[in-house]
């Protein structure tokens, strides 16, 4: 994910297809662990498309997600936006409770990867 989040913030600062020394430069900076082999890894599987290409098509792949998941997620944002009956009313808070995993970056980093291929 580290690698994508420095790959579109190379592309804001005007870079159409960031090289690895883009990428590097960005982890660096903010003192991230980086791999040469993964950076090389995901710029393969990126190549020749553009970032709103990449965006387009992980945002499918997470809505795909939702769906198999049992599609929870939409249900939540719409009845939050529902209004309450009366306009003196506030709308009630929910709580949220974090839940905490023990994932290593490349157990993730590896899953992310299948959004942008």
């Amino acid at each position: 994910m580290k690698y994508a989040a420095a790959y579109l913030l190379s592309t804001l600062s005007g870079k159409a297809q960031p090289k690895e020394k883009d990428i590097k430069g960005i982890l660096d900076s903010v003192e991230a662990k980086s791999d040469n082999e993964g950076i090389k890894s995901f710029l393969a599987t990126v190549e020749g498309k553009t970032a709103q290409e990449l965006i387009d098509s992980g945002l499918v792949k997470m809505s795909e997600m939702s769906l198999n998941v049992g599609g929870g997620g939409a249900a939540a944002p719409a009845a939050a936006a529902a209004p309450a009956a009366g306009n003196d009313a506030a709308p009630a808070k929910e709580s949220k409770k974090e839940v905490k995993k023990e994932e290593s970056e490349e157990d993730f980093d590896g899953g992310m990867m299948d959004l942008f291929g």
